[in-house]
């Protein structure tokens, strides 16, 4: 789910980064701050979406290393059996707060992506009737 959240969060930087205004010499209007806010809001979800990625990447890496271990009933190792248990409980849980966000995030990302195509779809208009 992270290796596609970020590929359509690229996918957006790239579309967004490629296209230059037809009209770059004029005082940027309403709709081309607009444009820019929400390159740099997408700019900024990129950022957090690597940052969550490489979180997800740490508990990967924890939850594999989690079920490598064994537990025990030495007493020596009574304890460490506990703090695994502790860690594993702890792991379920962030599971279901990171599948809230990998959703939360994936809506938002939508929703820029189809704010700005309409902005841009209304901006090619302009530049066409202005013509």
């Amino acid at each position: 789910e992270w290796t596609e959240i970020l590929a359509n969060v690229e996918r957006v930087m790239f579309e967004t980064g490629a296209e230059e205004p037809d009209n770059s010499d004029d005082v940027p209007d309403e709709s081309q701050d607009l444009e820019k806010d929400l390159k740099a809001q997408i700019k900024e979800m990129e950022y957090l979406m690597k940052q969550e990625a490489l979180r997800g990447e740490e508990l990967t890496a924890k939850i594999n290393e989690i079920n490598s271990w064994t537990f025990s009933t030495d007493e020596k190792c009574k304890d460490w059996s506990w703090e695994i248990k502790q860690d594993i409980d702890k792991l379920r849980s962030n599971i279901s707060e990171y599948r809230t966000l990998i959703a939360g995030q994936t809506e938002r990302i939508q929703f820029l992506e189809n704010r700005l195509a309409s902005k841009q779809g209304s901006n090619k208009k302009e530049n066409k009737s202005q013509k």
